[in-house]
């Protein structure tokens, strides 16, 4: 058999690197969302499980016998509400099931606002592989068969306090449909500019080689640099995944704090004046007693703080900006913080001369101020260096706040402004949320950077101008 020619020979190297390098990249971008979309399945399912498991033990303790059904019928009632309000993803379709002998009862579906009711199904089907492993207390991510038979990629979660099971999925069609498409147009684009240019090289010759060789190499610095970009891509997108979950629970925390919070202030301050009345009359108690009344007094100040901050999350006021100095602002909220020298922390303070005062709502930004300060505080119990920083950007002026203490790993530095997220034994998650909520309010914004072990820099932005949103 005779061996192709160099024309043959290019012909052949021409057709390998073009389809090679639209198989690399297309499989990496489906690699890519294939992992996004394990993520977000799993980030959403966990949500919505905690959600509903934080809803059904406060409907057990306060709503037993407001509802007819008792505290499980008050329960799906809220989670019926808030799937008839949500406007969901595209694609993504939520399922929740219990399971009643030997069948799995569906109680909720949604996709895209479509609602259907879906026939029970045997525990032992082939189907709906997913909520059977929630049914069964796991939770994780899989690639199996749903209720209609469809292969689907699903995260699962259970919902003990309900006895239930959620599952967020996504059919794998619709996740390998766009690369399918893709594939076969970059195919077709590469032929058909491969068979122009062999017509061309035919006709021309070596000027025509020189210029594909060029456009080799320009393929080659494309698929080098098509990591670097896909990289840049998956990072968006987890930053907008996150805020789309972070909006989520404000959401869902939006529609209770306002019962949440009428119903524990009343037997709040029940408890109080209690508490104050059995002081004073309590001329001369012992010293267990006088303890105990003291540990009641102090829960009852950190329950009611824990409202007003659920409340603050959810109910923030609208900021009423004004020209204030960057100093003034420090100094208002050191003076909340004086036992920062008796910790033996040790606070610098390098603000830059001739700043412009900042456009802000003063209040506001001392809140979030005494926020930083506090959690800098926390982070060096045994004492440590606070460096405070201010210095004039464009438009704006920096505000920094690095402390010496131990520092955030990678793993919680990505999650520290969600509402609810905490690493703190006794904390409950809404600090630093709150103070996000409120620097982007006032429009500026608060970042962060950390090494474990090592301390971490909280950054505000503050705008100094009047017209800046």
């Amino acid at each position: 058999m005779k061996k192709p020619g160099f024309v043959g020979s290019l012909i052949l190297g021409m057709l390998a690197v073009s389809i090679g390098g639209m198989t690399v990249g297309v499989f990496a971008l489906y690699q890519t969302s294939f992992t996004q979309a394990e993520q977000r399945l799993t980030e959403t399912v966990t949500s919505w499980s905690e959600l509903m498991g934080a809803m059904a033990r406060f409907d057990r303790q306060y709503s037993a016998n407001s509802i007819q059904g008792g505290a499980r019928a008050a329960t799906m009632q809220q989670i019926r509400e808030a799937h008839e309000t949500f406007q969901g993803y595209e694609e993504l379709e939520f399922t929740l099931a219990r399971r009643e002998g030997d069948q799995i009862i569906f109680e909720l579906n949604q996709r895209q606002q479509e609602n259907e009711t879906i026939p029970p199904l045997a525990f032992d089907s082939q189907l709906a592989e997913p909520m059977r492993e929630a049914l069964l207390g796991r939770s994780g991510v899989l690639v199996g068969l749903d209720y209609r038979g469809t292969q689907v990629l699903a995260a699962y979660e259970p919902v003990p306090e309900l006895a239930m099971g959620v599952v967020a999925k996504i059919e794998l069609s619709e996740l390998r449909a766009p690369f399918v498409r893709t594939g076969l147009v970059v195919f077709v684009i590469n032929l058909g500019l491969i068979l122009a240019g062999i017509r061309l090289f035919q006709h021309i010759g070596n000027p025509v080689v020189d210029e594909l060789q060029q456009s080799q190499q320009k393929l080659k610095a494309y698929a080098d640099d098509l990591e670097d970009r896909v990289e840049e891509r998956t990072q968006e997108l987890q930053r907008a995944q996150r805020e789309i979950v972070r909006q989520e629970k404000l959401a869902v925390l939006g529609k209770m704090s306002g019962s949440v919070g009428h119903e524990l202030r009343n037997p709040l301050g029940v408890i109080s004046n209690a508490v104050y009345y059995l002081q004073s009359i309590l001329t001369d108690p012992d010293e267990k007693v006088r303890e105990y009344l003291g540990i009641i007094s102090s829960e009852v100040e950190r329950a009611g703080r824990i409202i007003s901050d659920l409340m603050n999350l959810t109910r923030l006021k609208s900021p009423v900006r004004d020209e204030v100095a960057v100093g003034d602002l420090l100094d208002r909220a050191l003076e909340q913080q004086p036992e920062h020298g008796s910790l033996g922390i040790s606070i610098t303070r390098e603000i830059a001369s001739g700043l412009t005062p900042v456009h802000v709502d003063s209040g506001q930004i001392e809140q979030v101020l005494v926020n930083l300060l506090a959690n800098a505080r926390q982070a060096m119990p045994e004492g440590g260096q606070l460096t405070i920083e201010a210095e004039a950007e464009e438009s704006a002026v920096r505000l920094s706040l690095t402390d010496t203490g131990c520092g955030i790993s990678r793993k919680n530095i990505e999650h520290i402004f969600e509402p609810l997220f905490t690493t703190k034994a006794r904390g409950i998650g809404f600090g630093l949320s709150i103070a996000k909520s409120l620097m982007e309010q006032n429009g500026g914004s608060l970042q962060v950077e950390s090494r474990q072990g090592e301390g971490s820099t909280f950054t505000m932005i503050l705008p100094n101008q009047g017209d800046v949103s």
